[in-house]
């Protein structure tokens, strides 16, 4: 398997390489104190029995049907407006221009510096962004009355903590914070400007820190003087460092969102509109009609496998099909179109990618079933995933989106779960929760992380590792061949797993429930394999964990690496 890893950028442009270049061109972040607690789940896959690839048979172990939410950030209340210095503006450089080949040569190396410096000040940016997310839901900075409320709330639990530390051990976040309260709101403040550098999340490299010592006064107007030459024609602007392409979003997935009963289309219908024009094609991808932006059309079910696709309102027929109908939209649109299949009674309606209705014929009685199927890149996949709505700590965002993103990889590779009916992962509990362009839109902290972490996955011994998941524990995860599969309460055998040895047994002290024991949870659907949600909030939340160190508590011997 190839995949690319992590590896820390240098700065490979040298002196050397700047003349010699020279010369050839001369030629030719919820409230860190809330409880973001997952709801206990309601269900959860029985083991999958019909995988016939390697690995073993796949037991489809994700997250109940319940989403995992968090709860909604404190709402902010109305600002102290605090008088902002007026900065005192520098004096312009005096203006100085590139004479002869020399000053360019040198002035390309400094351009060249300096254009790293920036990349450097865009991540200090984005770190300063993050830093104002995780202090802004923290505690009221700007509200005197609720300030004064919640410095109460803190006092107290410091006494507590002061008095009893192992007992009180959950509090010391708590009382870190009311012994440095004075500094936390001085830094908020500090930060606060940085509001609105969300954007600057494709700079946030470990990397681009070295670049720090390049922002001199001497390659600064370097940079300015060679930047002139290039808009006067005088010099060709060097080819700059690509960054991280957007335009790689992985490899598809096919995704079951809902599906219908036969009948149910011979009575009624299934409508689909875009907003971009978009095709209709046959089951072997051949295009059969082009339909505009913003155009309803319907397909009703006729009965033998067969589909009428036809305009909405007018009922002018576009074209019957066999088995299944595409809709696609043309190269250029593929990255941008939004399809709305008016979904019956749900609130998710608009996809990505392309759509598709496949007619599944069922080896039982009154099992056929017609499916609404979306294939989708794998990022765009877990832009929509439905398990957490993002409002956690920042590192637990990251801990979900790619545990998301690499069940969803692993299925792609190895699922057969779904192949008769035409796709790889069906978008309830039974694979994982995703929701689509609307849950994306409306929870876009999921999608930053995403975009953060974007093409890393959780790998094995050079395999992609299946990554299982649920809300809570009793203390301690289970080894895979020990999961509470199904609801079943199992007993607790082995700590290391044969089957997956990175799904063995370690303590979640953080999510263990309060309240619940062990069959109790296991009734309810936690099958305590892999990463526990509950867990995994509070390891970043109170204990401080980045979500590498998250990821490989929960699955033991992993590595993480940049796949895309």
């Amino acid at each position: 398997m190839s995949r690319v890893h992590f590896t820390n950028l240098g700065n490979s442009f040298t002196a050397r390489n700047a003349i010699f270049s020279l010369f050839f061109f001369s030629f030719i972040v919820s409230p860190v104190w809330a409880q973001e607690i997952p709801p206990e789940p309601t269900s959860d896959p029985a083991p999958v029995a019909d995988e016939t690839l390697v690995p073993p048979a796949e037991s489809d172990p994700t997250t109940p049907e319940s989403t995992i939410v968090e709860p909604p950030a404190e709402p902010i209340p109305d600002p102290i407006v605090e008088p902002d210095p007026t900065p005192t503006p520098e004096p312009a450089p005096e203006e100085v221009t590139c004479t002869d080949e020399v000053d360019v040569s040198v002035d390309l190396v400094r351009y060249t510096n300096y254009r790293l410096y920036q990349k450097y000040e865009k991540r200090e940016q984005y770190r300063k962004y993050i830093r104002y997310r995780e202090l802004a839901g923290k505690y009221p900075w700007e509200n005197r009355k609720a300030e004064k409320k919640a410095l109460k709330s803190l006092k107290k639990d410091y006494k507590k903590y002061q008095k009893n530390p192992s007992r009180y051990s959950y509090l010391k976040t708590r009382a870190s914070d009311y012994a440095n309260y004075g500094s936390l709101k001085d830094e908020y403040f500090a930060v606060k400007p940085f509001a609105g550098y969300a954007n600057n999340i494709l700079f946030d490299k470990d990397s681009y820190s070295s670049y720090k010592d390049y922002g001199t006064e001497e390659n600064r107007l370097g940079f300015e003087r060679y930047q002139k030459a290039i808009e006067e024609g005088k010099v060709v602007a060097p080819e700059e460092d690509e960054d991280e392409d957007l335009s790689v979003l992985g490899p598809e997935i096919t995704v079951g969102i809902f599906n219908y009963v036969p009948n149910d289309l011979k009575v009624s219908s299934f409508s689909i509109k875009a907003n971009v024009p978009f095709r209709v094609l046959d089951r072997d991808g051949k295009v059969q009609a082009s339909i505009a932006a913003d155009t309803k059309i319907r397909v009703k079910y006729l009965g033998d496998k067969k589909f009428l696709v036809y305009y909405s309102g007018s009922d002018a027929t576009i074209v019957t099909l066999s088995r299944e109908v595409r809709f696609s939209a043309a190269e250029e649109y593929k990255d941008s179109v939004v399809f709305d299949v008016s979904r019956p009674n749900s609130s998710f309606d608009h996809y990505r990618g392309s759509i598709r209705l496949r007619h599944y014929d069922s080896p039982e009685a009154d099992g056929d079933r017609i499916w609404v199927i979306n294939k989708l890149p794998l990022e765009h996949y877990v832009w929509g995933m439905g398990e957490i709505t993002g409002t956690g700590p920042e590192e637990y965002n990251r801990v979900m989106t790619t545990i998301f993103r690499t069940y969803g990889f692993w299925k792609i590779q190895w699922s057969t779960k779904y192949a008769a009916q035409g796709f790889k992962v069906d978008a309830t509990s039974g694979s994982q929760i995703y929701y689509g362009y609307d849950w994306e839109i409306a929870h876009d902290r999921i999608r930053t992380a995403a975009l953060i972490s974007r093409g890393t996955l959780v790998f094995y011994d050079d395999e992609v590792a299946l990554t299982p998941y649920s809300s809570w524990t009793d203390g301690k995860t289970r080894r895979y061949e020990d999961g509470h599969w199904g609801h079943n309460c199992v007993d607790y055998r082995k700590k290391t797993s044969s089957t997956y040895p990175w799904l063995s047994s370690v303590d979640d002290s953080y999510g263990k429930n309060p309240d619940l024991g062990t069959c109790e949870l296991a009734s309810r659907g936690n099958h305590m394999v892999g990463l526990s949600a509950n867990g995994a909030v509070k390891m970043a939340r109170d204990g401080g964990y980045d979500y590498q160190s998250i990821l490989k508590h929960f699955y033991t011997g992993v590595t993480l690496d940049k796949h895309y």
